[in-house]
Parts: structure tokens; C-alpha cells; sequence
């Protein structure tokens, strides 16, 4: 019986992680700063609302 052959790496599987990797970190470079800037106009338009209810 032959035995079981491990997977090897080989170096356009390697590349392929780096491209990956590389593209998750621009991703979360771009996406991150749109999400905050969503969530503070969202925060401010929940204080403004909350202020003008209480006048």
C-alpha cells in the first residue's frame, strides 16, 4: 500500500495566499474608516433627534 500523500505548498498556492491577505488588508483599509464615519453620522443624528424631542 502507498502511503498517503500530504498536500505541498507550492509557490502559485502561496501567491494565492498573498493575494489574498493583500486584498483583506485593503478591503479593511477602505471599508473600516466608511463604517465609522456611518456610525458617527448615525450617533449624532440619534443626539440631534433625542435633543429636539426633549425641547
Amino acid at each position: 500500500m502507498a502511503a498517503p500523500s500530504t498536500p505541498v505548498l507550492n509557490d502559485s498556492t502561496a501567491a494565492s495566499a498573498a493575494i489574498g491577505a493583500s486584498a483583506m488588508r485593503k478591503a479593511t483599509q477602505r471599508l473600516i474608516p466608511l463604517i465609522a464615519l456611518g456610525y458617527g453620522a448615525a450617533y449624532m443624528d440619534r443626539v440631534n433627534i433625542s435633543f429636539a424631542s426633549s425641547r
